[in-house]
């Protein structure tokens, strides 16, 4: 049977419980060791990891640094035959010290992706393609995307990820579509879930689906208000639906975002842009709508939901604001905002003490 994986707190927390129930003679010492061998603790940054990831990326950064300042005087086969020569070094670097020092070679691995990724912007420039600059980042993207698998690196993968939505970004600021994403969003999704299965890869993941919905909002449906509500719709789904793995991502994200949409429609002017609604109605429903959701959210927060707790307290003081700072003398204002956040504060360490919600994989 596979051992389940879990982080260092929650290993040190688990024996330290075991040796409770032994100690008070509830499980045997043989008991104890079982239950602990059936866990491993998942691999982390550690400060080797970072080290050796800093150093890879200022040592990559400083070679290209080097040739990029002497461009202009390197002929054309040399600046092509330069990085090539740097990019293969680095992977035999990786090749013949991954037995020995598995850490380092790593990081020859990150020096060589970044010097594939500067090579197709110095050699774009060498040969004056005209392409556009998310074209780039997505030519990197799909060249790490096989070291990625191979390495099963989650950094890149995250990398990865964070190119995308520099190409979903870029492409749509030009007017244009990113027809790649439609083949990279399942993709990603499938090798997470096949050989990752990781949280915050399922972050990032998610994260370029939603850049791309926005942008598409934008480019297509051009309305501020319905895209600001699909958001919030959104939002809605991806906290309720569970979709068979890490459900606290979905949970989390999906509150954020429902929570951040429905407080930007809690103001009348984020309602304009539907075409029916006068300067009064925008008010009517932004006030029906900021009661519903104001309802929707204490009764989240009595099923111990803290970061609804956290919009509750956003949207009462929008309100007090932009309701009584110009009717009340200054000096009651601040007094009464001041008893407000101390109220709050009292409730949200009560609130923690009780416990809040936990977000379940």
């Amino acid at each position: 049977m596979d051992k389940r994986n879990v982080t260092k707190n929650d290993f040190k927390f688990l024996d330290k419980e075991l040796t409770f129930y032994k100690d008070n003679n509830l499980i045997s010492e043989e008991q104890h060791n079982n239950i602990l061998n059936q866990y491993s603790i998942k691999p982390g940054l550690n400060f080797v990891t970072i080290l050796l990831l800093v150093g890879s990326l200022l040592l990559g950064l400083g070679i290209l640094s080097f040739i990029a300042s002497n461009w202009r005087v390197i002929g054309k086969p040399y600046k092509f035959s330069i990085i090539m020569i740097i990019f293969f070094i680095c992977n035999l670097a990786y090749y013949k010290l991954y037995e020995t020092y598995p850490k380092t070679s790593i990081s020859s691995i990150y020096i060589a992706l970044i010097t594939f990724g500067s090579g197709i912007f110095l050699i774009g420039q060498m040969f004056n393609y005209g392409g556009n600059f998310s074209t780039a980042f997505l030519l990197w993207s799909i060249g790490i995307f096989p070291y990625t698998l191979f390495l099963k690196d989650k950094i890149l993968f995250i990398i990865c990820d964070i190119f995308l939505i520099i190409y979903i970004v870029d492409h749509f600021s030009l007017g244009t579509f990113p027809i790649a994403i439609l083949i990279a969003i399942p993709l990603i999704y499938y090798c997470n879930i096949r050989l990752f299965f990781n949280p915050i890869i399922t972050f990032f993941n998610n994260l370029v689906v939603l850049y791309t919905i926005a942008f598409t909002l934008e480019r297509y449906i051009s309305n501020y208000t319905i895209s600001i509500f699909t958001f919030f719709i959104i939002g809605i789904i991806m906290y309720y639906a569970y979709l068979g793995y890490h459900k606290y991502i979905f949970n989390l994200q999906g509150n954020i975002i429902y929570g951040v949409a429905g407080l930007t429609l809690t103001f009348p002017d984020n309602w304009q842009d539907i075409k029916f609604f006068t300067d009064q109605n925008s008010k009517i429903i932004s006030i029906i709508f900021s009661i519903c959701f104001l309802i929707f959210l204490l009764l989240q927060t009595h099923k111990k939901n803290i970061i609804s707790l956290i919009f509750i307290f956003f949207i009462i003081m929008r309100f007090y604001f932009d309701t009584l700072y110009d009717f009340i003398p200054k000096s009651l204002f601040f007094i009464i905002g001041g008893l407000i956040l101390l109220g709050f504060g009292y409730y949200f360490e009560r609130f923690r003490r009780k416990g809040g919600e936990n977000y379940e994989n």
